[in-house]
């Protein structure tokens, strides 16, 4: 059950959940969450594109999450609703640029860039195998590189 300690009680019951041990429990809850999803998600894309996707999702639910929770968005203007607006679809705007282009790979959602000589193109393919397969080792990332 949950409560708070009461003033005056020098030894509370061991049974006691305080707010301390419910937000304790809700971080690592939350942090193992978010481990398991950017796991599952750089097995599928490349780094380079999927960690700034995660972040910049975060960030943005967080802040529409804090604006709704504590109704920050009520007491805005007209033109701070604007630049809001504005701000969030260059936020949007600037990831969509990362986006991988149409793919000739058999990696998911990874896209091979276009150069004349192909040496890119292979370096690229290469690094996707290698994210796709897991960890890179010393070598495997010097070869990408």
């Amino acid at each position: 059950y949950v409560t708070e300690h009461k003033p005056g009680d020098p030894y509370p019951s061991p049974h006691v959940i305080t707010g301390t041990t419910l937000v304790a429990v809700a971080i690592v809850v939350h942090v193992a969450f978010w481990l398991t999803r950017l796991n599952s998600a750089l097995r599928r894309y490349p780094a380079l594109f999927i960690v700034p996707v995660l972040q910049t999702s975060w960030i943005l639910f967080t802040v529409l999450s804090g604006g709704i929770f504590f109704g920050e968005f009520e007491s805005l203007s007209t033109r701070q609703v604007v630049g809001f607006s504005a701000g969030l679809a260059t936020v949007i705007a600037g990831i969509s640029i990362l986006m991988p282009l149409a793919s000739t790979s058999s990696t998911p959602g990874l896209a091979a860039p276009e150069e004349a000589d192909g040496s890119l193109r292979a370096a690229w393919a290469d690094a996707a195998d290698l994210c796709s397969a897991g960890s890179l080792t010393a070598e495997e990332l010097d070869r990408v590189h």
